[in-house]
């Protein structure tokens, strides 16, 4: 649920804005909910080399990177 950190930070820095927390709140539950149905059939190794490069680029666009 990488929505939900990112929508406090960004209450924390920029204060409470509905248009931005809603969005960001919601569009993570989808995919946490793909992820709970698929993680159990795969393995731990195949999940990990799918989330770090995930991972990677959503931290260089949060830093202004990439």
């Amino acid at each position: 649920m990488a929505g939900v950190p990112k929508t406090v930070s960004n209450i924390m820095v920029n204060g409470l804005d509905w248009s931005i927390a809603i969005p960001l709140t919601l569009a993570s539950f989808p995919g946490c909910m793909i992820g709970a149905k698929i993680a159990p059939l795969m393995r731990a190794s195949y999940i990990h080399r799918a989330i770090v490069p995930v991972e990677l680029v959503e931290e260089r666009s949060a830093v202004g990177t990439g």
